[in-house]
């Protein structure tokens, strides 16, 4: 099995006992050749020199298949990026004040675009969960410049999963349970297409101003948070990997299958919006004014973050 060098150079097992070649390849990372490289070292033996694996890679079994998308999800996820590249994004979640539904949503998380970096899952959201397992969601961002390694509670990860025709599986909405207890909001952003919004969530791009994001259904620390309100501790999902198959079952029975029907209701709006195509892109997603686009935070400093 050959190996090839950082530096480009392919090297097979038999140089291992060249002694010319040899020190070139400790002087140097290698990794084996193949859909999923890894780390090796060589290992000189008198009969049977050869390539020993070192360190696996992150990223050989995806935990769920990916399913068959719709062109309306494709679309908005490419719309939702360059949008975010563009002007940044404003995540809001509807609240309620004495028992009714306040005409602002609550701000969970507001950057500008110079502050974050995004990809979509056609340009490296991969996430590794360990093992070699990993997911792969439709959008993520993350702080471009910090002073900590780790995400934080003032600039966390964002995660976007986009439903159209079906919801995040059994073993991914577990790890994204997980992530979100690691300063990741994730955010489950239901679409009626051909609109880029629905009943449950809306994506507002007002002209000259921040996109925003509101949404119904988050995940933050462990729970699913609906309107501002994390599930009871009755209801809450189990931190036993074990316990967590019963409870998703009976969590899509009660609110995700439910949510996939009721999206396709016409928006549910509390203030005057103007829901246009985009003029340069018809059908790509609604175009909204809406009083929630205020001036974002100044944000961190260049090269400084918050930590939390």
């Amino acid at each position: 099995m050959p190996a090839k060098g950082q530096s480009g150079r392919i090297y097979s097992d038999r140089e291992i006992l060249d002694d010319i070649v040899y020190p070139s390849m400790k002087a140097e990372t290698l990794w084996s050749i193949g859909p999923t490289p890894e780390q090796v070292f060589p290992v000189r033996h008198a009969t049977s020199p050869h390539f020993r694996r070192f360190r696996a890679s992150a990223f050989v079994h995806r935990i769920d298949a990916p399913r068959p998308r719709s062109e309306a999800h494709t679309k908005c996820i490419a719309f939702l990026l360059r949008k975010v590249q563009e002007g940044g994004i404003k995540v809001t979640t509807p609240t309620f004040e004495f028992g009714v539904r306040a005409p602002d949503g609550q701000v969970v998380l507001e950057v500008r675009k110079e502050h974050y970096r995004w990809w979509s899952d056609k340009g490296g959201t991969r996430i590794a969960v360990g093992y070699g397992r990993y997911i792969q969601p439709d959008l993520c961002g993350r702080i471009a410049q910090a002073d900590s390694f780790a995400a934080s509670m003032r600039w966390p990860n964002l995660i976007v999963e986009v439903i159209d025709t079906h919801y995040p599986e059994e073993g991914t909405f577990y790890e994204l349970l997980r992530l979100s207890t690691k300063n990741h909001i994730v955010v489950l952003h239901f679409i009626r297409a051909p609109s880029f919004s629905s009943y449950w969530s809306q994506l507002l791009t007002p002209e000259r101003a921040r996109p925003i994001l509101r949404a119904v259904h988050l995940l933050i620390d462990g729970n699913v948070v609906i309107n501002g309100q994390p599930l009871e501790d009755s209801n809450a999902p189990p931190q036993d990997r074990s316990m967590f198959s019963l409870w998703y079952a009976d969590f899509c029975e009660a609110t995700l299958k439910p949510a996939l029907v009721a999206k396709n209701n016409p928006p549910n709006r509390v203030h005057p919006a103007r829901d246009r195509p985009d003029d340069a892109e018809q059908n790509l997603g609604p175009s909204a004014t809406s009083n929630e686009s205020k001036t974002a935070p100044s944000g961190p400093p260049q090269g400084r973050a918050s930590t939390g």
